[in-house]
């Protein structure tokens, strides 16, 4: 999604940012001995940096991951595969409930202090019980995934979850960075402090330089992984102007960038051979019909499954990743939208029945709404509902989400030429996600969301429970109810056979397939640009070892490690 158009850019040429003379550094620096390895990064963008290390209030990407570091990672190219981290094993009991941490011997904080259990009960138990503010994963409360968490040992840890779930290790452990208890127990107010120094775990903790311009952040001097993190320094520009970015992109001066570039082969490849860039498949976008659209005429429509069918059928989605998405993006969505994460769960049987709806085809759609009994009675060129009633719908795109806005555009076009009257709406972003919570829409473009686990997938974009609220992407925001697909959803969590999983996950994908529930288009990409001239050891679609974009919050780890410099 091009979210970001606007906010990017202008590097300002100052005494303090020499790094990002030719190569990342001056001719003069290269010639230095021992000089710093430094890579230069465009991940996120400010109007002007400040200086806070608080990751519940500035979770930057210098701070996540790049500082404070996670128990495990999960691969997002390899189905969440478990990649251990600052815990050597994670493993859940045969009781669905009752989870073991192992943690890894001989870390070490930025400031030399042992890393052990006490901090990991910290961080998920004791701070966030505290200040519940800052319990935005919902681990506690009423209604918390947990019921108890305990130390067995100085590094073993137990989780008691409140509920049976063979899915929970990957919904803990996504997103959760540790922080070290010596210095937080300290902090009274962790929703608003000031951290301006980092004591981390990760690979770069050290401020070697900040200013709002520019910061840059040096190596931690007890990581863990010193041998295999071969970068001394890491360098973040700000940037206040899409032009400013792209010149800097195109020169080569931006080792590693998460940004949407248009037109990218001129903008950005065409006369530098070093600069590449990769796209890996996202969250799947799509649009929503609310089957409780306050409009009830429009609610008749939305739940008869040939216009639901005609819908699909009427979509070019060729076009829209063509022309909308500027050719960046992949098709071949699930009709659930499963992400290509999950593909492992992929069914063969239910692909074979949604591509007769995934597909543009406008007699076929013309064909589903005659068999539905939708006609044009006054002849004014659009059908009407069975009884008669008018049909009449805006699909909601945010406003600024060029791409979006473009294919918003295609997709009416495609249900106008069968006869079914849509038009484009573009709220401002407030106003377009304050309509999901009470459901005052009838259609939108919408993401499927991501989540940390395919039950968990399943649960918040499919469960009747998930109706009314506002998370974003991940929830039923078609109110789509089945109470098969309810129970399906619930049993899921309850077994760990295997086998059993995939016969769940086998009905579900067949019965979102076969009811045309949402209208998936095609997927986001993942914004990936690296320079080789400086570094190698990059993913790539060759070598997808891992999912390398930057907001990737903890995979951007793995593909740190693996640059070297050339």
């Amino acid at each position: 999604m091009k979210k970001l158009h606007g906010i990017v850019s202008v590097l300002l040429i100052t005494a303090s940012a020499m790094v990002l003379s030719a190569g990342g550094r001056s001719e003069e620096q290269e010639r230095l001995e021992g000089d710093p390895v430094r890579i230069t990064v465009l991940g996120e963008f400010s109007t002007g940096w400040v200086r806070n290390f608080n990751p519940y209030v500035n979770a930057r990407h210098a701070t996540m991951g790049f500082g404070y570091e996670y128990l495990v990672v999960f691969n997002e190219m390899d189905n969440m595969k478990v990649i251990p981290w600052l815990a050597e094993d994670v493993s859940m009991a045969d009781d669905l409930q009752t989870v073991t941490v192992k943690l890894r011997q001989g870390v070490r904080w930025s400031d030399g202090e042992d890393f052990d259990a006490d901090d990991v009960l910290f961080t998920y138990k004791d701070y966030p019980q505290a200040h519940p503010e800052i319990d935005r994963g919902g681990l506690w409360g009423e209604n918390g995934r947990l019921q108890s968490m305990s130390r067995i040992d100085d590094y073993t840890v137990e989780m008691v979850l409140r509920e049976k779930n063979a899915f929970a290790l990957s919904s803990l452990f996504n997103e959760s960075t540790i922080i070290p208890k010596h210095i937080w127990e300290t902090i009274d107010n962790p929703a608003g402090a000031v951290v301006e120094n980092l004591v981390a775990t990760g690979p770069f903790t050290e401020v070697v330089q900040f200013g709002p311009q520019l910061f840059i952040m040096g190596r931690n001097p007890y990581y863990w992984k010193a041998d295999e993190l071969k970068i001394d320094q890491m360098v973040w520009p700000q940037f206040n102007s899409n032009e400013s970015a792209y010149d800097a992109l195109k020169s080569g001066k931006i080792d590693w960038a998460f940004i949407f570039v248009p037109d990218i082969e001129n903008v950005y490849v065409d006369g530098n051979p070093n600069n590449k860039y990769w796209f890996p498949s996202n969250d799947g976008v799509r649009i929503t019909l609310n089957f409780k659209s306050k409009n009830e005429n429009n609610r008749k429509a939305f739940n008869s499954i040939h216009f639901r069918r005609a819908f699909s059928l009427a979509m070019d989605r060729q076009s829209m990743m063509e022309i909308g998405a500027y050719g960046y993006v992949q098709g071949d969505n699930p009709a659930t939208g499963l992400p290509p994460l999950f593909w492992g769960w992929r069914s063969d049987e239910a692909d074979a029945l949604w591509s007769e709806y995934y597909r543009y085809d406008l007699d076929a759609a013309r064909a589903q709404l005659a068999a539905g009994g939708f006609v044009d009675v006054d002849g004014d060129g659009f059908v009407e509902n069975p009884d008669g009633t008018p049909i009449a719908f805006n699909i909601q795109v945010p406003s600024g989400w060029t791409d979006w806005v473009n294919n918003d555009q295609i997709a009416v076009e495609g249900l106008r030429k069968i006869g079914i009257d849509a038009g484009v709406s573009t709220p401002e972003v407030s106003s377009y996600t304050a309509a999901w919570q009470p459901g005052d829409f009838d259609a939108m473009f919408s993401g499927n969301g991501l989540a940390p686990s395919i039950w968990q997938f399943y649960d918040h974009t499919m469960h009747s429970r998930y109706h009314d609220t506002p998370l974003w992407w991940a929830s039923n925001l078609t109110r789509y109810e089945n109470s098969r697909l309810d129970s399906l959803i619930d049993e899921m969590k309850l077994t760990n056979d295997g086998n059993r999983q995939r016969e769940i996950a086998n009905e579900i994908e067949l019965l979102y397939a076969s009811e045309v529930v949402h209208i998936p288009l095609y997927y986001n990409g993942l914004w990936h640009l690296y320079n080789t001239a400086r570094f190698e050891g990059w993913a790539t679609s060759d070598d997808p070892f891992i999912s390398p974009s930057i907001p990737s919050h903890d995979n951007k780890l793995v593909q740190l490690l693996r640059l070297r410099p050339r």
